[in-house]
């Protein structure tokens, strides 16, 4: 896939290959994994909140949590699909401690799914897009690694 982006009134070229997990930006090959409400490019942890329209179109992005305005031209078929097919994974190691949601409830972003205990801390896990939990692939008590699923969404029409 191939996007445009905008940020800040700068232009970046992408190319991503989903399946090996790298990309190209404007050139130069980076590597990138995302794992619940992480991005890691080039193994740093960068935390990150999209910010949509009505429409699904990326209005911005909350980076370390500064605001900026983004811009994305590219493939929306593809933008929307994995919005569509919403994939929580585990951001951390840790034991599911409790989980708040049944499969087939409807959820608003940002509510809290489940919460992921790891260090002696509470994580709260919550939706990034509202729409309905296809499947929950963990139980209470059940130890995770960082990166498993934990549910799916599909967003909201």
């Amino acid at each position: 896939m191939e996007y445009t982006l905008e940020v800040s009134g700068e232009s970046f070229s992408i190319q991503l290959d989903r399946q090996k997990q790298m990309a190209r930006m404007n050139g130069k090959k980076i590597s990138y994994r995302k794992v619940g409400d992480f991005l890691f490019i080039d193994h740093h942890p960068i935390v990150y909140q999209i910010i949509r329209d009505k429409s699904g179109s990326v209005e911005g992005v909350f980076l370390h949590g500064k605001w900026i305005p983004v811009k994305i031209q590219g493939s929306d078929a593809s933008r929307q699909a994995a919005v569509h097919h919403g994939e929580v994974r585990a951001p951390l190691n840790g034991m599911v401690a409790r989980i708040f949601v049944q499969e087939m409830d409807f959820i608003k972003e940002g509510s809290v799914v489940l919460i992921l205990e790891a260090m002696k801390m509470e994580n709260e896990i919550s939706a990034p897009v509202s729409g309905k939990v296809t499947q929950i692939d963990v139980k209470e008590k059940e130890v995770v690694k960082a990166g498993n699923l934990l549910f799916k969404i599909e967003m909201m029409e």
